[in-house]
């Protein structure tokens, strides 16, 4: 459940950074800049729970 919401998160995120991205004057370029941005929140967001997941809070 955790990762579901974590991707609908990003994939939030995503939408409007792409949206609001001064850079990119195609559509394209702004679709193209949203799923780079949402491999980015995933990746990192699965590379983070990965290092973290044997320390003992």
């Amino acid at each position: 459940m955790h990762v579901l919401m974590m991707a609908l998160y990003a994939a939030i995120a995503a939408t409007v950074l792409a949206a609001v991205e001064p850079g990119a004057e195609t559509t394209r370029e702004r679709v193209i800049h949203g799923l780079k941005t949402f491999g980015y929140f995933l990746g990192i967001g699965l590379l983070l729970s990965w290092i973290l997941y044997p320390v003992p809070w």
